[in-house]
């Protein structure tokens, strides 16, 4: 059995997978590269850190930074060709129901752009969301999460 961090990296991608007018293939992690800018714009899905706290004797509440990348190749303005993704990334997570179903709490937290220097470069904004939910403490494979 996965954990319930893992459970949720899913459904976050199958959340984006699903979505309507999808600007591009959504990948797992970086460690699927990118083969060639002929499959930009994309979207990257991967953790970056979770923090533990534990609530009362049997319960951990966990927050875990969960961010999407969003990739374009283009000419410049590449902040304006990113929007459409940061849109649909931003609108597809927080109306997605079984999304919901398994969070305690989302958040949006933090966009940062970066962009190469060169013509028609590849541009990036990496999109944080916090994501809170709960397991059972020393069992990050039981789900304590309830509405």
């Amino acid at each position: 059995m996965s954990s319930i961090r893992e459970q949720i990296i899913t459904a976050f991608v199958d959340a984006l997978k699903a979505g309507t007018n999808r600007p591009g293939p959504i990948f797992r992690s970086r460690a699927e590269p990118l083969s060639a800018r002929d499959q930009l714009p994309a979207f990257v899905v991967y953790p970056t850190e979770e923090e533990c706290a534990d609530e009362g004797s049997s319960i951990a509440m966990r927050v875990l930074t969960l961010r999407v990348e969003c990739l374009v190749a283009g000419m410049p303005p590449q902040d304006q060709t990113l929007d459409p993704l940061l849109i649909y990334a931003v609108k597809t997570v927080f109306t997605d129901a079984n999304l919901a179903a398994r969070l305690f709490h989302l958040e949006e937290k933090h966009t940062a752009w970066t962009f190469e220097s060169s013509y028609e470069g590849v541009a990036a904004a990496q999109l944080d969301f916090l994501v809170t939910y709960a397991t059972t403490r020393g069992d990050p494979e039981e789900d304590r999460t309830s509405h």
